[in-house]
């Protein structure tokens, strides 16, 4: 599991603009559409053992559609709460500004 690399820079130039850059580890992107492929994948794994009526495979499938939804709903909690540590880092830094 990787940790969220952030940075978040907020500039106050001479005439009162605010400029915030942030940077966000784009890992988790990927690591979100790889989540719900094996997601999706799994699912029709369980279809196809089902249809087949195997039910050792169905087991041993729908298991591993568990699993891999438990990940994919974990990648998607780590980007949320990486979403709100940014944004309230980003309201930390105005109203610090807004007191100098």
């Amino acid at each position: 599991k990787k940790e969220v690399e952030k940075e978040t820079e907020t500039d106050m130039n001479a005439n009162g603009t605010v400029t915030t850059e942030t940077e966000t580890d784009v890992d988790y992107v990927v690591d979100l559409d790889e989540s719900e492929r094996r997601y999706n994948e799994a699912e029709e794994n369980v279809r196809i053992a089902v249809e087949k009526g195997d039910t050792e495979a169905e087991k041993a499938a729908r298991e591993a559609s568990r699993d891999a939804k438990e990940s994919w709903e974990e990648t998607k909690a780590a980007m949320k709460e990486a979403g709100q540590d940014t944004k309230e880092a980003f309201n930390r830094t105005l109203e610090k500004m807004k007191v100098e």
